[in-house]
Order: structure tokens, then C-alpha cells, then sequence
């Protein structure tokens, strides 16, 4: 299982070399870093079993509290949302991150956006607001988020069929009316984190059309000096494959994730025009990943 294919081309905030340039033409793969100093695979293992565990525990306690409530919808629902959020409050402290909010998550029937660098950005989104995910399909099949995604009633495109739009809309709208939130990453892959793709209109499409407010927000991580790039360790992208990914993120003594939700957000009905505003925004507030700990 890797990140993605094709390789992306960057406008990005500060002046940052093009992509070939950074890693090689094509999406470089990954090979893991074994041996890397400051990383522990005896760290990695013992978080790694942790997460399993605590995950399990979570999910036992969902089913747990559905049958308690069998009736009831919105009881059912505040009780997801709950385990949702505690579930990845305690992977971020098994894992020894630390995340730094900057500006105010919004609230209620929010439509937020978002630059996407890892499968982390979930946990990190998800442990700081209550919220819906918009994500490719093929999250569902991963271990631990994909049993996850579907509990937690994960909005899943399927980016090959485009006439899936119109339900995606309609599920998009569905948790809108029901005062919830919805995220989804519009640059449609994930990327190292030296700046962020074209977003794309297609998903903006609902919100285009209803004129709805979107906000923004943008996710950059850092690593501590001598453990390595997190553009490598935390970033997922490219042929990276999930497993050795993770175990090297694990094997991390910690990182920091932070978060920077903008002021005010963007409406427009052209959803091509509102990508481009969202775009240029998003670029303002974005601080490129870090690499070795230094600014």
C-alpha cells in the first residue's frame, strides 16, 4: 500500500525549488531509515502494540455505548464523536506528538479545507475539533483507520468514478443539516510538505453551489534535531508503503504537529475561482514542514 502516484508540482510559499529538483524526477520511494540515529524500534514496537490496544478498547467501548442507546440517533452520534476524539487524543500521546493550534477551529456546520501531508493529519484534525472526513475510498481498507472510517461515518470518494460526485454531495449536505462539521483535502494527495498543490474544484462543488462558507486550515509538522526529515518520518507520500512508514513515525522520540485555522472564510459560486482564493489563503498562513528541528 503506498501513499500515492504522480508526481506533483509545487507553487509554494517561500520560494521553494520545484519539485524534481527537491527529490528526483517521479515520486521518490520509500525505503525506510533504519538506523537513523535517534530513532528506536524497540520505542516503535511497544507504541505500535499500544495503539493496537487502545484502539481496540475504543472500539469496544463504540459498540458498547450503540447498544446502551440502540434508539436514539443523536445520542449514538454525540457518543462517536466522543470516542472519536478521545481515540486520537491518546494515539497523539502514545506517540509522543504535540500539537500547537493557532486561530480558533470553527464550529457548528462548518465546510473546512485543509493541506493534507499524512494519514497523521487525521488524528491530529480529529483530536482538536469534532468533524466529518471526506476521504479517498481506498482508507477503508487500511488497518486500524479503515475499521475506524466507516464507524465514524467517513464520507469515502472514489476518486476513479466521477459520477460519484453527486453522492458525495448529498452525503456532504446530509452532515451539514445535521449542524456538523465536514473536512475534507482538496489538493487530492498527500504531499512532503514544501508547499501546497492546486486544490481541486470538484470538491468544492457542493459548496460552490450552496454559496456555503468555507474555511480553511493548514497542517505543517516538525521533528526534534537529529531524528531525521519530517518530510520523510511524518509527511506520507509518494511510493512510501503504510507499514514501514508507520513503524519509523512510532520509533520517533516525538514530533510536533501544528495547525493554523484561518480568520475568516471564503465563499464564492465559481468553485474554480473559490479554489484558487482557498489556495492563495491557505499558502498566507502555511509554514513549510520542517526538517532536523530547524526553522
Amino acid at each position: 500500500m503506498t501513499a500515492g502516484a504522480g508526481a506533483p508540482e509545487f507553487a509554494t510559499a517561500g520560494g521553494w525549488p520545484a519539485t524534481e529538483e527537491l527529490w528526483g524526477r517521479g515520486r521518490r520511494p520509500y525505503t525506510g531509515v533504519a538506523g537513523r540515529a535517534g530513532l528506536s524500534y524497540a520505542r516503535a514496537t511497544i507504541r505500535l502494540l499500544a495503539i493496537v490496544a487502545w484502539t481496540g478498547a475504543w472500539y469496544g467501548a463504540l459498540l458498547a455505548g450503540w447498544r446502551l442507546a440502540p434508539g436514539s440517533l443523536g445520542r449514538r452520534d454525540a457518543w462517536r464523536r466522543l470516542v472519536f476524539r478521545r481515540w486520537a487524543r491518546g494515539v497523539v500521546r502514545i506517540l509522543g506528538a504535540r500539537i500547537t493550534i493557532r486561530g480558533n477551529p470553527p464550529e457548528g456546520s462548518a465546510f473546512l479545507v485543509s493541506n493534507h501531508l499524512s494519514y497523521f493529519d487525521i488524528v491530529v484534525f480529529a483530536s482538536c475539533m469534532d468533524t466529518t472526513f471526506v476521504a479517498k475510498r481506498e482508507v477503508a481498507s487500511w488497518p486500524v483507520l479503515g475499521p475506524l472510517a466507516r464507524a465514524m461515518r467517513t464520507i469515502l470518494v472514489d476518486r476513479r468514478d466521477r459520477m460519484a460526485l453527486p453522492h458525495v454531495n448529498a452525503e456532504i449536505e446530509q452532515v451539514i443539516l445535521e449542524g456538523r462539521s465536514v473536512i475534507l483535502f482538496p489538493e487530492g494527495t498527500s504531499t512532503p510538505g514544501h508547499g501546497i498543490l492546486p486544490l481541486k474544484p470538484a470538491l468544492l462543488d457542493w459548496a460552490a453551489r450552496r454559496v456555503h462558507p468555507v474555511h480553511f486550515a493548514t497542517v505543517s509538522y516538525r521533528t526534534a534535531a537529529g531524528s531525521g526529515h519530517a518530510s520523510e518520518l511524518v509527511c506520507w507520500w509518494g511510493e512510501m508503503t503504510l507499514l514501514s512508514h508507520l513503524i519509523d513515525l512510532a520509533a520517533l522520540p516525538g514530533f510536533e504537529a501544528t495547525v493554523a485555522f484561518g480568520t475568516a472564510p471564503l465563499r464564492d459560486d465559481q468553485r474554480g475561482r473559490l479554489a484558487l482564493r482557498l489556495r492563495e489563503a491557505m499558502l498566507r498562513d502555511f509554514t513549510p514542514v520542517t526538517t532536523h528541528g530547524s526553522q
